[in-house]
């Protein structure tokens, strides 16, 4: 397993935890409580005392605050571009770089599940994935991540293709969410969550005419 730096796993565990059994049991001896309240009052008072403890033991198990999770999503962006320079090297740019890091809803990974969060008009997942192309004069060079964010589970990958054997890159949306993807002949596809296409507009509008040029 590979601990990230820069990820706070257990902050972030407790954003995505769902109510758990210490909220039922609060509720639970809370009701009980008030119930014997009519019988015997020493009984309800212990069971409400319980009911307070068991709520405060929820709260600590939560987070509601979203920042650990953002900061571990750029903690994963900066890993993925330093790691990307180091292992495809530098070497002059046909066009400029795509970056393509985000929450994602769907994952090819060994690890936890997939948790969603959707809070302030934005979805959180304890997932994240992409990629970073660059676009030499031959070839497409992908670095690729999935990486968690609530238990150390990562997978990466480094791949170059000839622009020839580049067969598209597109955007999609469906009830995943949107997402770019880059699709070689060999079947291989590589996809990439987005929440913004504007945002890599000139990028994607760059690589395309590369790829259309190169494979004229």
């Amino acid at each position: 397993m590979t601990v990230q730096e820069g990820i706070e796993y257990e902050l972030n565990k407790r954003y995505f935890r769902g109510p758990g059994c210490a909220l039922f049991l609060a509720i639970g001896l809370g009701l009980i409580g008030i119930i014997t309240l009519g019988g015997s009052w020493q009984t309800a008072v212990v069971l409400i005392g319980l009911a307070a403890i068991a709520a405060v033991v929820h709260v600590k198990m939560r987070s509601s605050s979203p920042r650990s999770v953002d900061a571990s999503l750029e903690a994963v962006a900066q890993h993925v571009r330093k790691t990307a320079a180091a292992r495809i090297g530098v070497f002059p740019h046909a066009a400029p770089p795509l970056e393509v890091i985000g929450f994602s809803r769907i994952k090819n990974t060994a690890g936890p599940l997939v948790q969603l969060k959707e809070e302030g008009g934005r979805t959180r997942t304890n997932w994240v994935g992409g990629f970073i192309a660059y676009f030499s004069e031959q070839q497409v060079h992908i670095f690729t991540t999935e990486t968690c964010i609530t238990a150390p589970a990562q997978a990466e990958k480094t791949v170059e293709f000839f622009y020839e054997d580049v067969v598209s890159l597109s955007t999609e949306s469906d009830q995943r969410g949107s997402r770019l993807s880059l699709t070689v002949q060999d079947g291989s596809r590589y996809d990439a969550p987005i929440s913004d296409v504007a945002a890599i507009d000139s990028e994607l509008a760059a690589a395309r005419e590369l790829i259309r040029r190169r494979r004229a």
